[in-house]
């Protein structure tokens, strides 16, 4: 009964945080709240797309008690537990728990679905066993910070990663969208930038974009 009402926790703090990312529970704004969350568009956030752990194995050690409370860091959730729109929530203990999240695998030290390129390199459990993993500018890589803080970790919900200090984003990125282009406007080359098959981020197609003027001389000739 107790890990049913866990559950019930769950969809209805998701609920409740669609109406005011940052009420305590007596209704007051808590000091994170001119935080990144501000500049997260959380309106399409189904709580039914969590990972949800089966009630049956969840291991001993999970402190599933602190489902519901208050966060602004997942490391203020405990072991297995991941904090989302500013309330803890299960996160992943293994690999097919992550299989909603295509191109992930579970970081078996932050409990969240995460690039399974950067799992095994910047971000795997031996390189970043504390802080977080988050996106740099442009999706064009994976890194770690090794102290955790809201503005570079964010409050993304599972199988996310913050990016650019405002925005949520797919811990990996899926080929055949456009996405890239998007992450990086900014460039010049924008139109050029897609996201790679092995590695899961984006990188620039080296035989997009314009002419040279010295390819365009040896056209000439």
């Amino acid at each position: 009964m107790l890990r049913h009402f866990y559950r019930l926790m769950i969809v209805a703090a998701g609920s409740v945080l669609l109406f005011g990312c940052g009420k305590d529970s007596d209704g007051s704004e808590e000091e994170y709240m001119d935080s990144p969350c501000y500049g997260t568009d959380y309106s399409e956030y189904q709580p039914e797309n969590e990972v949800v752990v089966d009630e049956d194995v969840i291991p001993d050690f999970c402190n599933e008690q602190n489902i519901g409370a208050n966060c602004k860091l997942d490391s203020e959730c405990g072991d297995c537990l991941i904090c989302v729109k500013a309330k803890c929530q299960m996160g992943c203990v293994k690999d097919e728990e992550c299989a909603t999240y295509p191109g992930t695998t579970c970081n078996t030290e932050s409990y969240r679905c995460l690039n399974e390129t950067a799992n095994d390199g910047a971000c795997n459990e031996t390189n970043c066993p504390t802080g977080c993993c988050y996106a740099t500018e442009g999706f064009r890589g994976l890194a770690c910070a090794s102290i955790a803080t809201l503005w570079v970790c964010g409050i993304c919900k599972q199988g996310e990663v913050y990016m650019n200090g405002q925005e949520c984003v797919p811990a990996a990125c899926a080929t055949g969208n456009t996405n890239c282009r998007t992450y990086n406007a900014y460039d010049d080359r924008a139109e050029c930038f897609e996201c790679s098959a092995t590695t899961f981020v984006c990188q620039d197609n080296p035989t997009c974009g314009p002419v040279t003027p010295d390819d365009d001389t040896l056209l000439k000739d």
